[in-house]
């Protein structure tokens, strides 16, 4: 009888440290990916703010009307725009956003990637993101949520 006990409690302690090892795995790859998320926000922002005046939202969105920037530049800036969800931004998303159908893959260094458009626009119109309250130090307007 004892024998079984011990062999149970052994047992049991082994799942109980797989569970915390996973656990602390699982939480430091969400930083990880979360950090990653934030540096590529980050680039891109700083980029737009090298080049046109305003906060955050303004200088992104200067970026993509612009006639001088590239189509990746462009993109990307579409994409950080989701991520930071200022709601400034949807006349310039909606505009964009023209109900084409693009085969993919898509090449963000040709043209406009309208699936990032709407999937911009969707993130912004999102009272959920896990991602937006990282981006208070980036110069943000009050019209972020």
């Amino acid at each position: 009888m004892r024998l079984s006990h011990r062999k149970s409690t052994r047992e049991s302690n082994t799942v109980f440290w797989l569970i915390i090892i996973v656990m602390t795995v699982g939480i430091g790859g969400l930083g990880l990916s979360l950090r990653s998320i934030y540096s590529r926000v980050e680039t891109i922002v700083r980029i737009a703010q090298s080049r046109y005046a305003g906060d955050t939202a303004e200088a992104l969105m200067s970026l993509i009307e612009s006639d001088s920037e590239t189509y990746r530049d462009k993109n990307r800036a579409i994409w950080a725009l989701g991520q930071i969800g200022d709601t400034r931004a949807l006349p310039v998303l909606q505009r964009l956003n023209t109900g084409e159908v693009q085969e993919k893959p898509y090449d963000p260094s040709a043209y406009i990637v309208l699936y990032s458009v709407r999937k911009a626009i969707e993130q912004i119109q999102s009272d959920f993101s896990l991602t937006r309250w990282m981006y208070g130090g980036l110069g943000q307007s009050p019209h972020s949520p």
